[in-house]
């Protein structure tokens, strides 16, 4: 009984790091179009979501928590929860980042900026990069 919870706590785990590291790629995205189209309310959008990536990133430190404390892993799941940690705050900085870069458009008054990121964006390798 303990082992199947055991197991469904791992599972939980993988599926919250996936979905976390979706939100971070959606808030990464959203920073770098609302700079890029010069999008007010964009990078609003963007900086609210601050609060929520910060709860999820806290289930995680809890999960990972209980599972250490609780279960003690070893070998193969304790990297597993090991790596999670530690992917875990690459994407809380990774948001924190976005967040950052999201700012940007309400501190430039103006298009003035415009021209300059289309030309930019004219190069393949940026381009990449945002698809």
């Amino acid at each position: 009984m303990s082992r199947e919870r055991y197991l469904r706590q791992l599972d939980s785990l993988k599926e919250s790091i996936v979905s976390f590291e979706k939100m971070v790629e959606l808030a990464f995205r959203n920073s770098m179009i609302a700079v890029i189209d010069l999008d007010v309310k964009l990078a609003e959008r963007t900086l609210a979501f601050e609060a929520e990536v910060d709860k999820r990133e806290e289930g995680i430190e809890i999960s990972i928590s209980d599972l250490l404390a609780l279960q003690q892993p070893m070998a193969s799941d304790l990297r597993l929860v090991v790596s999670a940690l530690k992917i875990s705050a690459d994407l809380k900085r990774i948001v924190g980042l976005s967040i950052n870069v999201a700012k940007i458009p309400g501190r430039i008054e103006g298009g003035h900026l415009k021209p300059l990121i289309d030309e930019v964006l004219s190069f393949p390798t940026i381009f990449l990069i945002l698809q």
